[in-house]
């Protein structure tokens, strides 16, 4: 489904009472709390998602999973699997210099885990 935009379903059902309003896209739910405004997917707070030091590193240097996929040339899907903690890299010195590089970072400041991290530290 190349080029097809995710439709949002919009629904008023109860997730974690009659406050929340439900989304559902292709692959996962969105939910917000009416009254706080606070999106959220499934049970957990927007606040409490966890989120990937490659991620932030990425995100720093403004560089999409694509591009970053492209100069490693792995998939943007290997990368997004790193950033979910779903796979462990397995890459080539060249591939590490480059991904250093990219990220305009030094290897110590590379982290150790690619994968999601409790409270965004």
């Amino acid at each position: 489904m190349q080029g097809a935009q995710p439709s949002f379903a919009e629904s008023d059902a109860p997730c974690t009472g009659s406050a929340v309003r439900r989304f559902t896209t292709y692959s996962s739910e969105l939910s917000v709390n009416r009254f706080t405004g606070k999106a959220f997917y499934g049970n957990m707070l927007n606040d409490e998602i966890r989120t990937s030091k490659l991620v932030k590193l990425r995100e720093k240097v403004g560089l999409t999973q694509e591009a970053v996929a492209l100069a490693l040339g792995v998939t943007d899907h290997t990368i997004r699997n790193w950033e979910k903690g779903r796979a462990e890299p397995r890459l080539t010195i060249r591939q590490v210099k480059k991904l250093c590089q990219l990220l305009n970072c030094t290897l110590d400041e590379l982290p150790d885990d690619f994968g999601p991290v409790q409270g965004g530290d």
